[in-house]
């Protein structure tokens, strides 16, 4: 399921569109607890084909960022400097 991430592919061109402005959400991942994700494929995702369908390509994506300090308090993240 696609997170923030709207892709369009007009012939053999993907393009991917991503609203950087959204908040986001705590990663999942235990190794990137420190991180905010905006955007994500969550694992991989086929390209849909124009038109309908499926094209032979797959897509695995994550945009991320770091937590503000207000996050970090928010979700009860830790930061790379508390490690």
């Amino acid at each position: 399921m696609l997170e923030n991430i709207d892709m369009t592919t007009e012939g053999d061109v993907l393009t991917i569109r991503i609203d950087l402005s959204k908040p986001g959400r705590p990663s999942k991942n235990p190794r990137r607890k420190t991180n905010i994700v905006v955007a994500s494929t969550n694992g991989t995702f086929p390209v849909l084909a124009e038109g309908g369908g499926v094209r032979q390509e797959s897509i695995n994506l994550s945009v991320w960022r770091k937590p503000t300090e207000d996050e970090v308090l928010e979700h009860g993240l830790w930061r790379e400097t508390d490690r």
